[in-house]
């Protein structure tokens, strides 16, 4: 179908907005590859003034983070950027990233002496980041199956690796709201418990109507 808009319509925006492919209460997440296009779209249509978004019935009905979700958790990452390379790191972790020694997957970050590998959510390939003192020297695209770098780029933009963010306000939001609607099954969950320690668990998808202001798409 969008396929079809482009070729009937090739100067509108047309954005797919896919499923989790997920069902309710399943105890896993989504493939990171679907977070990450889901996440893209949703970067995408909280600037869209005009255009089509593709969508399944189901997936329009399920809620989702609110915009500033999307725009605060945006980082912008250029060539020429002051920043240390631990500050960085730290972000990346406040915005759900996990550290791996090698990057195969969106989501996931490694660090070896100057040069940073990130697979930010939204791009197609990971980059690679090296450092010159506290200034980011060079940015480039790099295959996560041979490790090689192709091409350099000038800027890319980094957004959150879940839906929902895990930091102490949304942590405090979450356990009222269990307590509220799951009173009895508190102590026994590992949802729970593991949200409480700001622990990432599988699944955490399902609950995001209990993190605060999510919200369907229309």
């Amino acid at each position: 179908m969008v396929d079809e808009i482009n070729f009937y319509h090739p100067d509108e925006t047309v954005i797919l907005f896919p499923d989790r492919e997920v069902l309710p209460f399943d105890h896993f997440s989504p493939h990171e590859d679907l977070t990450s296009d889901r996440l893209s779209a949703l970067c995408k249509i909280t600037h869209l003034n005009s255009g089509t978004i593709v969508i399944a019935v189901n997936t329009l009905m399920s809620k989702l983070p609110p915009k500033k979700h999307c725009i605060a958790s945006n980082l912008s990452i250029e060539c020429g950027k002051k920043i240390t390379i631990e500050d960085f790191r730290k972000k990346l972790i406040m915005l759900g990233y996990q550290n791996n020694q090698q990057v195969w997957r969106h989501g996931e970050f490694s660090l070896r002496g100057s040069i940073l590998d990130v697979f930010p959510m939204g791009e197609n390939k990971p980059i690679r980041i090296e450092w010159f003192d506290d200034t980011i020297e060079t940015i480039r695209v790099f295959d996560n199956d041979t490790q090689r770098s192709l091409h350099k780029i000038e800027q890319f933009q980094c957004l959150p690796a879940h839906e929902y963010a895990l930091n102490d306000e949304s942590i405090a939001v979450f356990r009222q709201q269990w307590r509220e609607n799951f009173a009895e099954i508190k102590q026994e969950s590992p949802v729970y418990t593991a949200v409480s320690h700001g622990e990432l668990i599988s699944g955490l998808e399902t609950y995001l109507p209990l993190f605060g202001s999510y919200l369907v798409l229309i």
